[in-house]
């Protein structure tokens, strides 16, 4: 049973002054530090930074990566200035050739840790109570993790997989083009399991290698379906290599493997772009995370329908653009790289606009031409309709920018934005939504989430708020993920002018939930998840000046509170605080009837002392039955359930005021005499093809007492039956409850004819034309007969040779005596003298997961292979040595194209 959280850790954060500037959009500040590259030898994969709070004093600091020089770490000093602290904090560790960087606790130890993505050796960094860091890579991950990464990492994303309280890694490769001989196929995604124990365990191989080996750029952890875990997202920069993944997550709590579904496809996820950046926000507000995604060409826009799949509708919404800029004759359109995305609700009025970095690949004609491309960024209206507002709010750089990150990194409420520049000074966008030389109209909610039984990150939670006006917004967290780096994992919500919040949800990723009503907003929340039911809230005080911050804390009966009390600190100031539900008056109970038969009613009793709390019973479906106000009896009939059911699972759950909170659930089980009565003997026999009303049901089990068919009969043996669906009720001896049960006969699978091929070798008076068949269907073994034209029987086989030009037709037979007919022609051939045929020579290539395929003769015109339903799996028009079929081990049919001959050769394929 899952405790509603009374514990709500409250902390202010104090607003900095300005100086007067433009209350309009984004105002630019830069950091100071440069990513140091070969600016026209290297792979522009110069991006990473990311945010984190790594002295834990409220404040969002900077981590930068570098490709020539060391990383670099700002420590906020408050007011959007930073101070370089990268030689007392990273003193001890060394320079690689950096590309992105991840934050995550990995130890729950309440210090973020750093994973460093990098193109020779990648780096687990370790923070040390937030004074310094250190690597523990090799003992991390048992080995030289550089030994196995021969490409360069481009991203990496943190999410618990397996909901065992410690956040897992997946990281994306993309090739290492500067190396001599590079081929993308030696570089490989990978994924790792957090032990726990700051040791993590290679599960790279539960993915199969060929979806493991596309040119990634970006990966995030989300849960798509909405069912509790976190799937994963893989964004491939295609090439026609690997396309996009979504690898749809079923493992089970605390498994030490990941178990998935590969649902690319069927999700209409699997399309082919040069993906690069990736963001993720419910832009419709209906529950959902839809996702966008940055290309070279046209960006990409997927709206999620409910879990079912992911629909592209850039086009249709104004992001389906392809942006280029024209330089005359000389070098004529450049196409526009998108590179970073970022989904934040910069003006606070509860809808998300797009950030998205842009820039150009690097040289010395583009650099003498002044080549530049502009940043854009969307906003949209109700109806998801964007627009590019981005010179509107100053975010249409053109600085050749690569990464994009959000953070509220001055504490004021808004979203201020981190661009990382190739070559050149990061920038810090301000935003300036909230001033104090503007008007504040706006109204907005920050949560930080505490996990317990989850990570303590908080990361994979979902939030759902509820404003004054019955407004929704949904959150959901998440670490890494962006193109080079990590946005804040807290929770942000813009609210316009609405003041006041009617209810917040949260939904932990161990499926602890916490409920808030009545919440204020312009607050900064620390919110953490329960473990266990508690009578306490817990409420902590920050002082405006966030710098000096005085923490006082106060321990509150949560029975005694109401919805407007008023808590006084120690100098008599009164603030608010708020529970998650009132206890005191709840007292209800859920009683029925037990030990009842299938198909009667069963009697439920539910009595409150308090009319404002709601009681609703689910089945097990989480399908709604009954909805219960005040004492009240209902009954429902069991004969609604499914058949095999003898015990009925129903959930009670208590709501506050009719809300969406559940202050109490539990599982109501109610045992029928039945469950004892586990299977029924029976013997089936199905119809065959040619014979009508001749399947027939038998009931064996000598335990039946009473057995009434659907249509009357109490026979237990029925027969003459066509295929078909049979209902009969049956009850054990000494037993008054009867089971349901239905049998299916079904009718045998016909046979399908779907490959008959015709040869002739040699001229006509020669005796070595034939013809083969494949058959699809029915059961085997199948029995051939072949017919000449004087219906004399010539083959008894799938194959038949040596027979001269003419009219031929066969019969094939399955065991249940279905058959397929059909006729087949073997032309006159003039030709004079014997042609060899063509041979094929097939050897296995188990490192790639491939077959290479060549055949000897060099007048051949073409090679189709088929495989054994007839589909076409090779189509070769241009050479025919050292092809690549990359298979299942199987039999497949070649035919070969010779001039105005074809030849059919058997393949069998074995690894």
């Amino acid at each position: 049973m899952n405790c509603i959280h009374k514990t709500l850790l409250i902390f202010w954060c104090g607003i900095f002054s300005f100086p007067q500037l433009s209350s309009q959009g984004f105002v630019d500040h830069e950091i100071g530090f440069i990513h140091e590259v070969n600016l026209y030898i290297d792979l522009p994969f110069t991006f990473g930074a990311a945010w984190i709070d790594y002295n834990n004093d409220n404040l969002q600091d900077i981590y930068c990566t570098n490709r020539l020089g060391k990383d670099q770490i700002y420590k906020n000093l408050g007011g959007n200035k930073f101070e370089d602290v990268t030689d007392a904090v990273l003193a001890g560790i060394g320079i690689r050739d950096g590309s992105a960087v991840a934050v995550a606790d990995i130890d729950n130890d309440g210090w973020d840790d750093l994973y460093i993505c990098n193109n020779d050796q990648d780096q687990l960094l370790r923070n040390i109570n937030g004074e310094y860091f250190v690597d523990i890579t090799e003992t991390a991950f048992f080995l030289p993790i550089f030994d196995i990464y021969k490409g360069r990492s481009t991203a990496a994303a943190w999410g618990d997989f397996n909901n065992d309280g410690f956040l897992d890694l997946y990281i994306t490769h993309h090739y290492a083009g500067k190396k001599e001989g590079f081929d993308h196929d030696d570089a490989a995604d990978y994924l790792y399991l957090n032990n726990g124990d700051l040791t993590f365990s290679d599960l790279s191989y539960l993915i199969p290698i060929d979806k493991r080996q596309g040119l990634g750029f970006a990966t995030t952890w989300s849960d798509y379906d909405l069912d509790g875990d976190l799937d994963l997202f893989i964004i491939n920069d295609c090439r026609n290599i690997l396309e996009n993944l979504l690898y749809e997550n079923v493992t089970p709590q605390n498994a030490s493997v990941f178990i998935y579904n590969d649902i690319s496809l069927s999700s209409s996820f699997d399309e082919c772009h040069s993906s690069m950046g990736v963001a993720i926000a419910d832009f419709n507000n209906d529950g959902y995370f839809d996702l966008f995604h940055t290309d070279k060409g046209a960006n990409n826009f997927f709206l999620n329908n409910q879990g079912k799949n992911m629909e592209n509708i850039a086009s249709d919404v104004g992001l389906g653009i392809r942006y280029s800029e024209d330089y005359g004759d000389e070098i004529g359109s450049v196409l526009t790289y998108s590179w970073g995305a970022a989904a934040i609700d910069y003006n606070l009025n509860g809808k998300k606009e797009i950030v998205m970095s842009c820039g150009w690949i690097k040289s010395p004609l583009y650099d003498s031409l002044n080549v530049t491309v502009q940043d854009r960024f969307f906003s949209h209206d109700d109806s998801l309709n964007f627009v590019d507002i981005s010179h509107e709010v100053n975010m249409s750089d053109s600085l050749n920018v690569r990464s994009c990150i959000y953070a509220d990194s001055d504490n004021d409420g808004d979203l201020d934005i981190l661009k990382t520049i190739y070559g050149k000074s990061v920038v810090l966008k301000e935003n300036m939504t909230i001033h104090p030389d503007k008007p504040d109209t706006t109204n907005w909610i920050h949560l930080k989430l505490i996990g317990s039984a989850s990570n303590i990150n908080g990361v994979g939670s979902k939030v759902r708020v509820v404003t004054e006006n019955n407004n929704v917004q949904y959150f959901e967290t998440r670490s890494g993920s962006n193109l080079g780096g990590g946005d804040s994992y807290d929770a942000f919500f813009g609210f316009g002018n609405e003041s006041h919040l009617k209810e917040i949800n949260i939904i932990f990723p161990s499926g602890n939930k916490i409920c808030l009503f009545d919440v204020p907003t312009n607050q900064v929340f620390k919110i953490y998840e329960p473990v266990e039911c508690q009578t306490q809230v817990s409420a902590t005080a920050i002082s405006t000046n966030i710098i000096n911050s005085i923490d006082s804390i106060y321990r509150l009966d949560a029975t005694q509170f109401v919805s407007n009390d008023l808590v006084k600190n120690m100098q008599g100031e009164s603030f608010e605080t708020f529970h998650s539900l009132q206890t005191k008056h709840i007292v209800s109970s859920l009683d029925y009837q037990e030990d009842i038969c299938l198909g009667e009613k069963i009697i439920f009793n539910f009595k409150t002392t308090n009319n404002t709390v709601v009681g609703v019973l689910e089945n097990r479906n989480g399908e709604e039955l009954k909805r219960l106000v005040g004492s009240q009896s209902f009954n429902i009939e069991t004969n609604t359930f499914e058949y095999q059911d003898t015990t009925l699972e129903f959930t009670f759950k208590e709501y506050h005021n009719e809300t969406n909170c559940a202050h109490k659930e539990k599982v109501v089980l109610v045992n029928l005499k039945v469950d004892s009565f586990e299977s029924i003997l029976l013997d089936i026999q199905e119809p065959s093809c040619y014979k009508e009303n001749d399947g027939s049901i038998s009931v064996l089990d000598t335990t039946v007492n009473n057995l009434i068919w659907e249509n009357g009969s109490q026979d237990f043996t029925l027969e003459g039956l066509e295929a078909g669906v049979f209902t009969f009720y049956a009850s054990l001896r000494d037993e008054d409850c009867i089971q349901y049960y239905s049998v299916v006969l079904k009718e045998p699978e016909d046979l399908e004819l779907i490959n008959v091929d015709a040869f002739t070798a040699s001229s006509s008076t020669s005796q070595d034309g034939g013809a083969t068949v494949s058959i699809l269907g029915g059961t085997q073994p199948y029995q051939y007969f072949w017919y000449g034209e004087n219906n004399q029987l010539i083959s008894t086989d799938s194959i038949f040779e040596n027979q001269l030009p003419g009219n031929y037709y066969f019969e094939v037979f399955d065991t249940n005596g279905c058959i397929i007919q059909d006729s087949v022609v073997i032309d006159f051939v003039s030709a004079t003298n014997n042609l060899s045929e063509p041979q094929i020579v097939v050897f296995p290539n188990p490192s790639f997961a491939l077959f290479n395929i060549s055949c000897t003769d060099s007048s051949i015109d073409a090679i189709h292979i088929y495989n054994v339903n007839g589909e076409l799996v090779l189509n070769a028009q241009d050479h025919f040595s050292n092809l690549r079929l990359k298979v299942e081990s199987g039999v497949y049919f070649a035919k070969i194209s010779i001039g105005d001959k074809t030849y059919t050769k058997k393949l069998v394929l074995l690894e």
